[in-house]
């Protein structure tokens, strides 16, 4: 398979960054994918999206595998627990893959749980610690890191035919789907796979060709309503898992410059 990288080195102004007022009149539901290693972070990352998510909030969602724990969380918080196995889409022959595969195809499938039409999917151990607005006046803001991963450009190559794509990573721990859009990319998918979209990823996805659902849906957006999306600088950056506790100090020092934080390490 070949494909075209595109040296894409001119984000768009973001507004969100420099203008701490601004406020989108976009309703957003929120998904957070979460196993139990995730309660201590995901916590903190449901109040900072109710400080910092600069939209009118509809409902908050964990999905997740059984677990009192996360359902206690979740009641405390006034979040909605979601099982996993209602979550995910229904295969012809199954589903057997790896825990953090499984939530990608959660994420994809959440327009069919929840109640607005954009939804905001954040990975469980990132916190914003900077306002966001992630649609407005008829664009939508999508977040990326420098650098790329090119086994999952052969893979969005392969599952919607794209073949030309941005030198840089949508996977920024968090992104906006709207519904309407991801209903067209999945016709897309059944109609060139002549299977559902579900399925067809399934068989796409192996060792050699990583499946990303922000990559993915990124660069369908892009390849099919350009004009309504705007690419600016995720600025993200990694602590040690470690120092959650101490995040109460560390978030302020770091939105001088970052926009979220994530605790991969």
């Amino acid at each position: 398979m070949v494909f075209i990288i595109l040296f894409y080195t001119n984000y768009v102004y973001d507004p969100s960054f420099h203008n701490r007022d601004i406020h989108s009149p976009v309703p957003l539901d929120i998904v957070i994918p979460i196993v139990e290693k995730d309660i201590e972070s995901a916590e903190h990352v449901v109040n900072s999206v109710r400080a910092f998510v600069m939209h009118p909030l509809g409902k908050i969602y964990f999905v997740a595998p059984e677990s009192q724990r996360i359902r206690d969380l979740a009641h405390r918080m006034g979040v909605i627990f979601v099982h996993e196995d209602t979550a995910i889409p229904s295969f012809k022959n199954g589903f057997h893959k790896r825990g953090w595969i499984k939530q990608q195809y959660i994420k994809l499938n959440a327009d069919s749980f929840v109640e607005n039409d954009h939804y905001l999917v954040v990975d469980a151990d990132t916190v914003f610690v900077r306002p966001h607005v992630f649609v407005l006046k008829g664009k939508t803001y999508f977040n990326v890191l420098r650098g790329y991963t090119q086994d999952r450009k052969y893979f969005t190559q392969e599952a919607v035919g794209t073949k030309k794509f941005y030198n840089l990573d949508f996977t920024a721990h968090h992104m906006v789907f709207e519904k309407e859009k991801l209903k067209i990319m999945k016709k897309h998918i059944e109609e060139k796979h002549k299977k559902s979209w579900a399925d067809a990823l399934n068989e796409i996805s192996t060792p050699d060709a990583w499946f990303s659902e922000y990559e993915l849906y990124a660069n369908f957006f892009f390849e099919m309503f350009s004009e309504e999306g705007r690419i600016v600088h995720g600025r993200n950056i990694a602590i040690e898992r470690k120092r959650l506790p101490y995040m109460h100090l560390l978030g302020p020092v770091a939105a001088s410059y970052a926009k979220t934080v994530s605790m991969h390490v």
